[in-house]
């Protein structure tokens, strides 16, 4: 699927305030044939509470494509049943509900992350690779059971199960909702970066002057196989890891001198 936007189009982008959405709606708008966009620096929707019915009604009105970043991160929960897992289900299924109800909607994305298919209780599984069949595999009751036994997680990762739950359970939750609406969708698994070691002789190589640290710091990480995304939206191929580094260090060198 090649996506191309136009002038008329108008693009919501739920989130616009956090990182990953202020980046997304930075580069629509560097686009040649720039859409509208339905964010802070055109137009502003404010939705005070994602999780509440009818929260994006007012925000879809007329709107053509869809990239759905709002979601709650929150690692320190002390209410994970509502702060977390119910307002990331009810956030994606609101946006879709919506949807439906919507004519002008040509497309929509939703934003995930790789905590929806990893089993964190497996540890880092040397050798095997994750793909869009793998699924987080908790569910609601277990992620908000207060005898959850965190000791069968790396101690790292404890404080990140509730949240990598959060992203599992919206995720089934869309998909469920697709199939009962027989609405299409593709699943795409997030890529892969580079390991520690690998980013650090990126920067070491590019970047001399900067006096990177020798310390090789070989933390074992996940594998990916992300080639499906390629097909699955229309791109030709990934940028290599060394150039996303460089591109990276650049900015930050750019900003930060």
């Amino acid at each position: 699927m090649s996506l191309t936007l136009t002038p008329t189009d108008l693009v919501l982008v739920t989130g616009a305030n956090g990182h990953l959405a202020s980046h997304i709606a930075d580069h629509l708008l560097r686009l040649p044939n720039r859409p509208r966009i339905r964010v802070g620096k055109l137009e502003i929707v404010r939705v005070v509470d994602v999780a509440e019915k009818d929260a994006f009604g007012e925000a879809v009105k007329e709107v053509t494509h869809i990239i759905h970043v709002a979601s709650p991160t929150i690692v320190t929960s002390t209410d994970v049943a509502n702060e977390l897992l119910k307002s990331a289900m009810q956030s994606t299924i609101g946006i879709l509900k919506e949807v439906s109800k919507t004519p002008s909607v040509k497309a929509v994305v939703l934003t995930c992350s790789f905590g929806a298919v990893c089993d964190l209780s497996r540890g880092w599984r040397p050798g095997y690779e994750c793909t869009a069949d793998d699924w987080n595999p908790m569910r609601f009751e277990q992620a908000v059971a207060p005898d959850l036994d965190l000791s069968r997680f790396l101690p790292q990762w404890q404080p990140l199960v509730p949240y990598c739950a959060s992203k599992g359970l919206a995720e089934r939750a869309a998909w469920d909702f697709m199939s009962s609406r027989c609405m299409c969708g593709r699943s795409c698994a997030p890529r892969r970066m580079g390991s520690y070691s690998e980013i650090a002789d990126i920067v070491r190589r590019n970047f001399p002057s900067l006096n990177p640290s020798t310390e090789q710091q070989n933390a074992p990480r996940f594998t990916v196989d992300a080639t499906p995304v390629l097909s699955a939206l229309g791109l030709g191929t990934y940028r290599s890891i060394e150039q996303t580094i460089v591109e990276t260090v650049r900015q930050w060198l750019r900003r930060r001198f």
